[in-house]
């Protein structure tokens, strides 16, 4: 609905936002298909992902009727593998240890792709930006985990630094964006 409203109301503006719009229902606008919308996720499952994401939305297709996986079923396995694999190292169901295991975690080789904490409690991950066009998701670019730990977008005036996180007001971002500053 809401992309509707904004096409609606302004056919020809792109729209920008974050994996929120990683749903098949983003891919139609009323009877037409989308076009110029861009949103963040932390997981492509699209042409050209790796080997283990392709096997992952294969498997998921399989034993979900055909249905494409969004990022959200990705991740969501990434963290139950994550936890697992934290209990297996700290050789122990006490969630004080597996807490402790998990902070320790370095390299895991994801789904959705590697995942470290050695910057904190906010996971170092790889981020894509997704088009959609013509009604269909493709990968536009990939911002990689060693840029930036975490990026944000808000509408004020200024930078903030909320560690280890660079939030900037919108229209930096797009100029960093636009200009190759952030996509990788």
């Amino acid at each position: 609905p809401v992309l509707q409203a904004v096409r609606s109301a302004l056919p020809q503006v792109p729209v920008l936002g974050g994996d929120g719009l990683d749903f098949d229902g983003a891919l139609r606008t009323g009877n037409a298909p989308t076009d110029r919308v861009w949103f963040t996720t932390h997981a492509w499952l699209g042409e050209g992902c790796s080997p283990e994401a392709a096997a992952f939305a294969a498997a998921y297709a399989r034993a979900n009727a055909g249905a494409a996986p969004t990022a959200f079923a990705a991740l969501g396995h990434d963290a139950a593998m994550l936890a697992l694999d934290a209990r297996r190292r700290a050789g122990s169901d006490d969630p004080a240890a597996i807490s402790a295991a998990l902070a320790a975690t370095r390299g895991f080789k994801g789904i959705t792709g590697t995942i470290d904490f050695a910057a904190g409690p906010v996971p170092r991950k790889d981020v894509w930006v997704v088009e959609i066009a013509s009604g269909a998701r493709r990968l536009a670019a990939e911002i990689g985990r060693k840029k930036v730990t975490c990026f944000g977008v808000y509408l004020g005036a200024r930078e903030a630094a909320f560690e280890p996180c660079r939030v900037l007001p919108v229209g930096e971002f797009l100029r960093l964006l636009w200009d190759g500053a952030v996509v990788g």
